[in-house]
């Protein structure tokens, strides 16, 4: 009895030193497994916040060089440019998606003799209080700023010669000799230079040249960019306060700093975290550097609880597996039995879930086939299959093949998302302009289809196209906040024939649409002989 009783101490003791050496070792992994787990965590928040960062701002960048060129092409249009003219179309952009953005100037250049001549050219056009004021140059060339919009509600006088800035100067060259947009070096605007030194910050200035018809050079639409705002804005855009960041260029032997956003860097952590990505505009390299800040570590330290637990989990396992060594037989097989049971069970209700989420995805995709995901009208196979059906058996159909007007303006003031607001309102208002046998369809872009399956003759068909027209007119969408916009549309009707295909149809339509784009937009043209050997003889006008 004392030798059973000593055995069972014996195995008593050593389960408690084993239960003992198995908690220290799980500590200790745990330990190890947070600090891995906390470094990788913030190593690859950083990649995301980098790789998003850098390519946000690249593409910030770019909308603005788009925007400079469409506005340069609206300007250059004018055949006699006016002060109101340039109010008028600069007018329509819009600052709340310009970070950074200071003015948006049109600078024209001339020599010595020509200064008195260009102020009293444009005094007589309605920039009563122009005064050029002509920098030093060795050349004897200027390039003043004629009118100017402001962006960040500070008075900016015109006047200014921008040839006596290298920097502007460079970037205004560069832009006539590529024909296209180009970047300066980062420098103090000279409209902030009679800023205290404490608020003042490196700028960029943004230029596109300005063509009059005929590709003759006129002069420069540009714009000066902080690029301390541009970076701290897209920052909190992008990364919400985790990632601090530094633009940098290389100006020959000499680094400058484009624009430091850097004030909110964590003081202590491995520098293995430090990213830098290399960004490409136009002609011009930028050197992005990135930092973690304090609340990214603090997210990766609290983001270590989840695996904390798992290692905690994993812990409990190996105790309650060495307390079921010292349980009995039965309590074991029948622990099994439990488990086994739960499992089946378990596996069997997560089959139930797929099976049920397949049913329903399959169902899912057999909708999206047919139809178009932005606005739910039918897309073009689902247009197709009815073109397929009807096409060349019935002649009482018509096909209105219909086009937005201005529609690249609107996302390139508004944004993609209003972009999407107005082509899902156009949608409705097709969808409440036809009749319910007919078929509404979206072929992509801001391009549609209305295949109107009973129509007793052509004037209905014109009718119904006229009738989509003033439903969009009595009906503008709303953009941004407080933006109104009429949804303008060019419409080409064709009519059914015997001999026709899907694609003769279409073809038809769509040289009708073009006519009607032609002659002067928001209005119906229907197809006819004339206008085919019109198509024949002309191009068809591009769309803008």
């Amino acid at each position: 009895m004392v030798r059973m009783a000593v055995r069972s101490n014996w195995r008593r003791w050593t389960g408690i030193a084993l239960v003992l050496i198995v908690a220290m070792i799980g500590t200790a992994a745990s330990w190890a497994a947070q600090r891995t787990y906390e470094q990788r965590s913030a190593a690859h928040v950083m990649d995301l916040d980098t790789n998003d960062l850098s390519q946000a701002i690249n593409t910030e960048i770019q909308r603005y060089g788009d925007m400079l060129t469409d506005v340069a092409v609206a300007i250059g249009a004018q055949r006699d440019l006016t002060a109101a003219d340039f109010a008028w179309i600069t007018n329509t952009v819009s600052n709340r998606r310009l970070p950074g953005a200071t003015s948006l100037d049109l600078v024209e250049d001339t020599t010595d003799a020509g200064v008195a001549d260009l102020q009293s050219y444009w005094r007589r056009r309605g920039a009563q209080d122009l005064t050029l004021k002509p920098a030093t140059t060795a050349d004897g060339q200027h390039a003043f700023t004629i009118l100017r919009r402001s962006f960040d509600g500070r008075h900016r006088e015109a006047g200014t010669d921008q040839f006596g800035v290298p920097e502007a100067a460079e970037a205004l060259r560069d832009s006539r000799s590529y024909g296209g947009f180009a970047v300066s070096r980062a420098y103090v605007l000279l409209t902030d230079r009679t800023l205290p030194v404490s608020q003042q910050q490196l700028s960029f200035r943004l230029a596109v040249p300005v063509y009059r018809t005929g590709n003759q050079f006129r002069g420069w639409l540009t714009m000066g960019v902080h690029g301390h705002d541009l970076l701290t804005t897209t920052l909190q855009a992008q990364t919400h306060g985790a990632t601090a960041a530094d633009l940098f260029e290389s100006n020959g032997a000499r680094v400058q700093t484009v624009a430091a956003a850097s004030a909110n860097r964590a003081r202590s952590y491995p520098r293995s975290l430090d990213r830098i990505r290399r960004i490409t505009i136009g002609e011009r390299t930028w050197t992005l550097k990135a930092y973690p800040t304090e609340a990214l570590l603090h997210e990766s330290r609290e983001g270590i609880a989840g695996t904390t637990f798992r290692v905690a989990m994993t812990i409990n396992a190996l105790l309650t597996l060495i307390v079921g060594l010292l349980a009995s037989a039965r309590n074991r097989a029948m622990s099994k039995v439990d488990a086994a049971t739960a499992a089946l069970r378990d596996d069997i209700e997560r089959r139930e879930q797929v099976e049920t989420r397949l049913r329903e995805r399959e169902l899912e995709l057999q909708r999206m086939v047919l139809h178009d995901p932005l606005t739910g009208l039918t897309n073009r196979a689902g247009l197709d299959a009815r073109l397929a059906e009807l096409v060349g058996q019935d002649t009482r159909i018509a096909l209105l093949l219909i086009d937005l007007d201005g529609f690249k303006l609107v996302n390139d003031v508004y944004g993609h998302a209003a972009g999407d607001t107005m082509l899902t309102e156009f949608g409705r208002i097709l969808r409440a302009g036809v009749g319910t046998g007919d078929v509404v369809a979206r072929l992509g872009g801001d391009e549609f289809v209305v295949l109107i399956t009973e129509t007793p003759d052509e004037a209905n068909a014109v009718a119904t196209a006229e009738r989509i027209l003033a439903g969009a007119a009595a009906a503008p969408v709303l953009l941004g906040d407080d933006d109104q916009i009429t949804v303008r549309a060019s419409i080409g009707v064709a009519t059914g024939r015997l001999a026709d295909t899907p694609q003769e149809l279409m073809r038809r339509a769509d040289i009708a649409m073009y006519h009607a784009k032609h002659l002067g937009k928001n209005g119906v043209q229907v197809h006819d002989t004339a206008l085919t050997n019109q198509d024949t003889e002309h191009p068809h006008p591009s769309k803008i």
